[in-house]
């Protein structure tokens, strides 16, 4: 469950595929609510130069523009522009391409496209699942960097150790049926796994010493009558123990 006002944004590892618009169009459908914000403003103006300034309808039409401007003024058109080539540009596309259909790229680019537009949405939680996959060492960076200035929460997950390395700051180990939360990077969970282990085996051994040492005594003792209830008492708190 998540709160109405937080937004999850997704990238798979491959499967997308788009065409029939420049690079430059389809990436900005990424603002489809102000795109869609702009069009009414236009109607609404239009049908403000049809209606009698004195009518009530004139009056009420220009109280809707009024609120449509005042969300669109939030949305701040005017940074759009330069933020959607600004990010294309960091994933490695060039000026020259803004014109070309999109069908035109192959499917790592396609991925890159995919990214630029989840991006320009600023999600509230980013899921990432391989975002390196298609990327040069360059758009790496610069993803690197964005990510590390991300104004939410980025969850991902990469086989890309450097790239974990740089920008992670909490890891999920799911092992054994269980899920473990360590802080730090992905180095920094192997350095912890490996103590833990450590740690886990030396409880293992000790746990077989005594399982042995009990079994013995029960063994030796259940027989007697004058031992036998100490023997099943320990019998009980074998079966009860929780086995590493």
């Amino acid at each position: 469950n998540k709160a109405k006002y937080i937004e999850v944004g997704y990238l798979p590892q491959e499967g997308i595929k788009a065409s029939g618009r420049t690079l430059f169009t389809e990436t900005q459908s990424a603002f489809e609510n102000t795109v869609a914000i702009q069009e009414k403003i236009e109607a609404v103006s239009t049908q403000l130069g049809e209606l009698d300034t004195a009518s009530p309808e004139y009056a009420d039409t220009l109280e809707v523009y009024g609120e449509l401007q005042l969300h669109l003024d939030k949305q701040e058109v005017d940074k759009m522009k330069p933020r959607i080539e600004k990010i294309l540009v960091g994933l490695g596309f060039k000026h020259s391409d803004m014109d070309r259909d999109v069908g035109e790229f192959s499917g790592g680019w396609q991925m890159r496209i995919a990214l630029a537009k989840l991006l320009l949405r600023e999600p509230s939680v980013l899921l990432l699942d391989e975002p390196t996959n298609h990327l040069d060492i360059d758009s790496q960076l610069w993803l690197e960097n964005y990510i590390q200035n991300y104004g939410g929460a980025v969850i991902l997950i990469s086989h890309d150790r450097a790239f974990l390395d740089s920008i992670v700051k909490k890891t999920l180990a799911f092992e054994a049926g269980q899920v473990n939360e360590f802080s730090g990077n992905y180095s920094h969970y192997l350095e912890q796994s490996k103590i833990l282990r450590e740690q886990l085996q030396r409880a293992y051994d000790n746990q077989q010493r005594e399982i042995t040492k009990t079994e013995q005594f029960v063994n030796r003792f259940r027989a007697k009558a004058r031992r036998a209830s100490q023997a099943q008492s320990r019998l009980k708190q074998l079966d009860k123990m929780e086995r590493i």
